[in-house]
């Protein structure tokens, strides 16, 4: 069933890979084409219209270049009356950044920005198991940071954060790739970190068939490696029961052998540049037998550049940021 379900995955996302190879033989076109949508969507705000920002010519002239302080007073009238002050189209949920360099951001989530980061999946998904290490039978843990904030909604009642992670994925594929992540229930409203990384490494642990890990931070997977590690004896007491016998063998090992607890696990993306890349060289010696790929360009507001298999540097989403 599941070689069959990913099949058609693989099938159903083949459309898309071809339009962006198309897209990267032909940059300017799309680049054009999507500026071209942006502005369509711009005139249409009330950030718009104060620029007056009416075409492509008034988008290189008028728009100027703000960090998220500029941005801020129409943000936060747009959470307080969702008005398309600064957005077309309804906001499915913000997105609350960690702030790690100030104070917390909230970037409005739209179907369109959505779907964006569905097709960017896609792609990044279709490149991995066309030219991977061989994954495609097992299961996908799929993660951004975890959020510990109490802050559940808006003024207007608008959704902050997400309830699961999957809700990165819009539409039909959200369904579709269900059986392949590995979510267990709940873990998205747990706001106490030790809860949560207790309810993730029993799930971690309970699940055999585990193939491939997706973080933003790779010392996000390291610090579940350690607390598994740490908590060892607990886990085993709470969970032996339902763990591979080698598996349980191998977490009672003063030194953890990671490849027995999952014999199926291939591959890990996170990120790997810049201040990450030691983080990334720490999770690799962990996992000697994962090929650990760094992630492209990927901010909350918008993907940019995706990582391809035997192509150096990232790629850039030339038909979907401008």
């Amino acid at each position: 069933m599941k070689k069959l379900l990913f099949f058609l995955l693989r099938l159903l996302a083949t459309p898309g890979a071809r339009r962006f190879r198309k897209a990267l033989n032909s940059p300017f076109h799309a680049q054009y084409a999507v500026l071209v949508d942006i502005v369509s969507d711009l005139e249409q705000t009330e950030y718009g219209k104060h620029l007056g920002v009416k075409s492509v010519a008034d988008f290189r002239e008028k728009v100027p270049v703000v960090d998220y302080d500029g941005l801020a007073p129409w943000i936060e009238k747009q959470k307080q009356f969702e008005s398309s002050a600064l957005v077309v189209g309804p906001v499915l949920f913000y997105e609350k950044t960690s702030g790690s360099t100030g104070p917390a951001k909230y970037i409005p989530y739209t179907k369109a920005l959505r779907a964006s980061f569905t097709r960017m999946f896609l792609l990044w998904a279709h490149d991995v198991v066309a030219n991977g290490p061989g994954i495609g039978e097992g299961k996908l843990y799929f993660s951004v940071s975890p959020s510990f904030d109490e802050e559940s909604q808006t003024e207007a009642g608008v959704t902050v954060g997400m309830e699961d992670d999957a809700d990165y994925l819009g539409g039909i594929w959200r369904y579709l790739m269900a059986p392949f992540f590995l979510s267990p229930p709940g873990l998205g409203k747990i706001r106490d970190p030790e809860k949560f990384k207790w309810e993730l490494s029993k799930a971690l642990l309970s699940c055999s068939d585990l193939e491939s890990v997706s973080v933003w931070n790779p010392s996000f997977f390291t610090v579940v490696l350690d607390y598994i590690e740490h908590h060892r004896v607990d886990l085993i007491r709470d969970v032996g029961d339902e763990l591979d016998p080698i598996c349980l063998a191998a977490i009672g090992e003063s030194k953890v052998d990671w490849e027995k607890v999952w014999p199926k696990l291939k591959f890990v993306s996170a990120w790997a540049d810049a201040n990450a890349a030691p983080l990334a060289e720490k999770l690799q010696k962990r996992l000697p037998h994962v090929l650990v790929q760094g992630k492209g360009l990927l901010a909350t507001e918008a993907p940019m550049t995706i990582p391809m298999l035997g192509v150096n540097g990232g790629v850039p989403l030339v038909n979907e940021v401008y």
